[in-house]
């Protein structure tokens, strides 16, 4: 039902919304006279905070026959405006290519400090080694090949980086 509401991104695909956890009651043999279910709705570029808390709100009110209290969100990621990167980006592009021959340019639903970056103007991407799936993981770990590459492709876009493209 998502997917109708909220149009999908051409970087960082559909709207998401996951019941996270389900709390409530006081004991197992009793009804539970209250319950908190918390909501992670991650928020694509373009889409305005306020708005998207009211649907989700209306959304909800429109499925249930009581009433309920929607607390302000507890954590909130921005999402990378990529605006301003077009230089920047490309010449990174550039030394990828220079080095592995090609690279893809994607969005991705996890946030980074880089949208802080991004909000004062500064051009920012997000760039590095290893995959998502072995990051922050009990064993997380990285090729050493990967890493390599990693640096080849920094030196490069250092050394190609140009005043304009800053």
């Amino acid at each position: 039902l998502l997917a109708t509401r909220v149009p999908q991104h051409a970087r960082c695909g559909p709207a998401t919304l996951s019941v996270g956890r389900v709390e409530g009651g006081t004991s197992v043999n009793m009804v539970p006279d209250w319950c908190t279910i918390d909501i992670d709705r991650r928020v694509l570029p373009g889409e305005q905070v306020p708005a998207l808390l009211a649907d989700v709100k209306g959304f909800i009110q429109s499925r249930v026959d009581f009433d309920f209290d929607m607390q302000p969100p507890t954590t909130m990621g921005l999402y990378l405006d990529d605006t301003n990167n077009g230089l920047f980006a490309e010449t990174l592009g550039q030394s990828i290519d220079a080095v592995l021959g090609s690279h893809q340019v994607v969005g991705v639903a996890y946030t980074t400090h880089a949208p802080r970056f991004a909000a004062t103007g500064m051009p920012t991407v997000v760039f590095g080694p290893g995959s998502i799936e072995q990051a922050h993981t009990k064993d997380e770990w990285i090729a050493t090949e990967q890493l390599e590459k990693a640096t080849q492709i920094l030196l490069h876009f250092l050394t190609h980086l140009t005043p304009t493209s800053r």
